[in-house]
């Protein structure tokens, strides 16, 4: 846990893009909540208040907090300390979900405050709030293996934002293309799945689902995003492995 406070702190002490994207999540809030009708302010629409400016906000934390290290030349100094390369890496992923979700703190408030007067149930409400910050925790790990393999702040990033943009209607694709199976198993299904606790979207033939949602079953999603949050850190924990710093 010392481990995991230092680089939390480290995080934070990046304190434009910590603080930036805490404001701008919080502006976003603040607006949707002065201009949104009371009917408006469900736990469905919460989520994406929430978590779009997180997700794009989590990318650039998680990208520096795998890339900034070697950028600045500062990862050869870590290594002399003693502590495993391995361990060095691994203690970003607890690290940045815990910054994600301290930036998430502010506009979390101006949710519940907004929620309140809305027709969603206190459990609703909690579901829609929790799952826009887990989806930003979640690609914020993503980035943070991405910026740890491209070695580059700037590069990072770039990439980590592309990959979001395009992820969805790559899954899309594939489960009308390939196989619905597939997709299903793709992440952004399987944090969508995780992060609303089994929820499904009415389509509009009042179905449960509808073409463009996962039906996979919750504890499937669960093991498969454990099994994908294992490779994304084991990726970003092989590259440190074998680099020279």
């Amino acid at each position: 846990m010392t481990l995991v406070g230092f680089e939390l702190r480290r995080i934070i002490g990046r304190s434009g893009s910590f603080f930036g994207v805490m404001v701008v999540a919080l502006g976003i809030a603040v607006l949707f909540a002065a201009l949104g009708n009371a009917s408006d302010q469900t736990a469905d629409h919460w989520t994406s208040i929430i978590g779009t400016p997180l997700v794009f906000g989590a990318t650039v934390v998680g990208a520096l907090a795998g890339s900034y290290d070697v950028a600045q030349g500062t990862m050869r100094y870590l290594v002399l300390t003693g502590v495993p390369r391995w361990k060095l890496v691994a203690i970003r992923a607890p690290a940045l979900v815990l910054a994600i979700a301290i930036i998430a703190i502010p506009a979390l408030i101006v949710g519940i405050v907004a929620t309140s007067s809305g027709p969603d149930s206190a459990g609703d409400i909690a579901r829609g709030l929790v799952a826009g910050v887990f989806y930003a925790a979640v690609w914020g790990l993503v980035a943070m293996a991405i910026g740890t393999l491209l070695r580059s702040n700037g590069a990072g990033i770039a990439v980590a934002l592309v990959l979001y943009l395009l992820s969805g209607g790559i899954t899309l694709y594939v489960r009308a293309k390939v196989s619905e199976t597939v997709g299903n198993y793709l992440l952004p299904d399987v944090v969508s799945v995780v992060a609303e606790f089994g929820h499904r979207p009415i389509d509009d033939r009042g179905g449960d689902g509808g073409p463009g949602f996962s039906t996979m079953p919750y504890g499937a999603a669960v093991a498969a995003l454990v099994i994908w949050i294992i490779v994304i850190v084991g990726l970003a924990v092989a590259r440190a492995e074998r680099d020279e710093y």
